[in-house]
């Protein structure tokens, strides 16, 4: 993890996980789901914003607009040009030439990448159907998320979850 800031919500979010499994109580399934979804989240967020935190962006305005866009990921209609020139009170034909020459991406391919890092880590850590994850996510549907992935990984979704996840240990029999 890279931001302090984090660090006590992760430690949260891990007791909160081991005192909810350790319990058999109804919907402890959905309550473990969202916990790791979250940690999960906090992942992806750390892991996205370590590539400006190294390249010595000083502008805080466009951190600002990277910390907007990971708090409104789960919101599309937040996320479209307009809305975030608005909010930033920076032109709408200005945004996205602003952003790229301070992160060298464009605001859209930054959103795009941040969404499918999100996809990754979903199809990696945990087992989530393609459509919930297209769903959460804002795709229009599973084949958006398919075509979207592909372009931008070069595989589909369903490969890249054979191809890179981990086996989990199995546990010892009681």
């Amino acid at each position: 993890m890279t931001s302090e800031n984090d660090k006590p919500l992760i430690s949260a979010l891990a007791t909160a996980v081991v005192h909810e499994y350790k319990k058999d109580e109804p919907f402890q399934k959905e309550i473990l789901q969202q916990l790791i979804n979250s940690f999960l989240t906090l992942v992806a967020r750390n892991i996205s914003v370590r590539p400006l935190s190294q390249s010595n962006i000083a502008d805080a305005t466009t951190l600002d607009i990277v910390e907007y866009i990971h708090a409104n990921i789960y919101q599309p209609d937040k996320l479209k040009a307009r809305r975030i020139a608005d909010h930033f009170n920076i032109s709408l034909d200005y945004i996205s030439e602003y952003f790229k020459k301070h992160t060298s991406h464009t605001l859209q391919q930054f959103i795009m990448n941040y969404r499918i890092s999100l996809a990754k880590i979903r199809l990696l850590h945990s087992d989530m159907r393609l459509n919930e994850i297209a769903d959460e996510l804002g795709f229009t549907d599973e084949s958006h998320l398919a075509k979207t992935f592909k372009k931008y990984g070069g595989v589909s979704p369903s490969e890249f979850r054979r191809n890179n996840r981990r086996v989990p240990a199995s546990r010892p029999a009681d």
